[in-house]
């Protein structure tokens, strides 16, 4: 592995303050061996902020070479498991999973570099046909429908792939176009993006504070081909938060993403004023707001949770993972959103 290179990007990104695209478009071969079998492998820097580059220990993105895999997976990042929340995002992807919505494989590893133990890290899935096929559907473009470039092309993940295959192309150039159509009031939510998958996605980022990730550059889809509706993919959620310190729900003008995720351009802001949409979603979050839902969640995934934390617990033996109950904080004060009379969300429910 060329260290070298990547330790100078981290020492401009450290001098800058801050990871830019340049530097994470810096990727080095390596070489990763697991269970007495070596891989061959490509590494960049990920993150944007200099959490992911403090000391020694850095967050990375791996494309495994050779149209190998490692746990099934041919893309995914290597993060410190502080800069995912530690146990949350895990927590966040098994309820994703729980609900049937698209779910990274997550896992904590030890990670050893050039023969120094750099401790425990978080190993996430990343976008690729691998990550669609593992959730039982068929293979189809992932993209960030809120970004698009000078020219107003839509970002999608494996650009040159989807546009040397006829059926993904075909999918992009449609998608593209009810995009805008969409955009323009001309067609509705329904026509664009899966309501039902959609409501129980932001019900669970609500309820799990995760609205980092309904940001412009952070909101990810799986473009369906079967019913040719997006599907949310959640990422880079930034889970773990109490909303109230955030000044609340992001419906609420109050809230401090809320200029951010209903801008102008972002399919985020029509969605909101679907009705159809609007009373799934809170339908949804009535549902888990249920005293029994998260007991009968956190019993189902009880097992896997308790070998998680040991992992982490050897690299962080005396800190609580659990001790900051958000989950408690969230669903008390999204309760009381729902039932004061002056919420506009109520009105949809006696419709």
């Amino acid at each position: 592995m060329d260290l070298e290179r990547l330790a100078y990007v981290v020492n401009n990104a450290k001098e800058r303050g801050l990871i830019t695209k340049e530097d994470k478009s810096e990727e080095v071969k390596a070489k990763i061996e697991l269970d007495g079998i070596t891989y061959n492998v490509k590494l960049k820097i990920r993150g944007t902020f200099l959490e992911h580059v403090r000391s020694d220990k850095w967050s990375f993105r791996v494309k495994i070479s050779d149209d190998k895999t490692i746990f099934g997976m041919s893309r995914f990042s290597l993060s410190t498991p502080e800069t995912r929340g530690h146990i949350h995002e895990w927590i966040f992807q098994q309820a994703l999973n729980y609900e049937g919505l698209i779910s990274l494989r997550y896992k904590f590893v030890n990670v050893i570099l050039n023969g120094k133990n750099l401790g425990i890290y978080a190993l996430e899935e990343f976008f690729d046909k691998r990550l669609i096929e593992n959730n039982q559907l068929r293979e189809g473009i992932i993209v960030k429908p809120n970004i698009m470039d000078s020219s107003g092309n839509l970002f999608v993940y494996q650009e040159n792939k989807t546009k040397s295959d006829p059926l993904l192309k075909k999918s992009y150039e449609k998608l593209s176009l009810d995009l805008k159509l969409f955009k323009q009031n001309l067609i509705g939510a329904e026509q664009v993006i899966d309501i039902n998958k959609s409501a129980k996605y932001f019900a669970l980022t609500s309820i799990f504070g995760g609205q980092h990730g309904h940001l412009g550059g952070n909101f990810i889809c799986y473009y369906n081909p079967v019913s040719n509706l997006l599907e949310p993919i959640g990422y880079d959620s930034n889970v773990a938060r109490i909303i109230e310190r955030y000044n609340g729900m992001i419906t609420s003008p109050k809230n401090v993403y809320h200029k951010s995720i209903f801008s102008p351009m972002s399919i985020i802001t029509p969605l909101f004023k679907n009705d159809k949409f609007v009373k799934s979603y809170v339908k949804e979050l009535q549902r888990i707001l249920n005293q029994n839902y998260m007991t009968t969640f956190f019993s189902y995934i009880d097992d896997e949770l308790n070998n998680n934390l040991n992992i982490l617990y050897k690299e962080y033996p005396y800190f609580n993972f659990l001790e900051r109950d958000y989950l408690s904080a969230n669903i008390g004060y999204i309760r009381k959103q729902l039932t004061e009379a002056n919420n506009v969300l109520v009105n949809f429910l006696s419709n």
